[in-house]
């Protein structure tokens, strides 16, 4: 689906087209900031999708998915990917340079997703001290702090949810 500038009614300057990801080192069993386990199936429904994701209505989808999510890590190495973002044109979760507002940026808990072709925690990350940067559908690059509210983070993530954002909020 195809989208104008005509149809970022919330506005282009506080609308994010692309997050910072951090790039797997296809060294399962290392914690290095960029693995995701994989196998965790959102608690709505098998892959995930539409308002079951949509928050922040499906709070309690999200929570009961970062406790599952969470919990793979503390379990070990099984299920864990270490090559994220390792094809840029991929159009998969775990392999592309997708990311979604889910979580907040550079957040402590752990990515991770159902099959590979499905959502799931894809967290925007970096090596930066504080925040990510984030390009702007507008074009300009924002530097997001880890300290963004839940709920301002979440309404960079729509084109036309109707929220009103002050600049300085993020």
């Amino acid at each position: 689906m195809t989208y104008g500038v005509r149809d970022f009614t919330d506005g282009t300057s506080n609308t994010i087209a692309f997050g910072e990801l951090l790039i797997g080192d296809n060294s399962t069993g290392a914690h290095n900031g960029a693995e995701s386990y994989n196998c965790v199936p959102w608690p709505a429904s098998p892959a995930g999708s539409g308002a079951d994701q949509t928050m922040p209505g499906a709070i309690a989808n999200l929570n009961q998915y970062i406790i599952a999510c969470n919990a793979k890590r503390a379990a070990g190495t099984a299920n864990q990917a270490n090559d994220i973002c390792a094809y840029w044109a991929a159009g998969r979760m775990t392999h592309g340079p997708l990311m979604n507002e889910l979580l907040t940026p550079n957040s402590p808990n752990q990515d991770c997703y159902n099959y590979a072709q499905y959502t799931g925690l894809k967290t925007s990350r970096s090596r930066h001290s504080g925040g990510v940067n984030s390009l702007m559908v507008d074009g300009s690059v924002k530097f997001m702090k880890n300290s963004i509210n839940q709920m301002t983070w979440w309404a960079l993530g729509t084109k036309a949810g109707g929220e009103v954002l002050s600049a300085t909020s993020y």
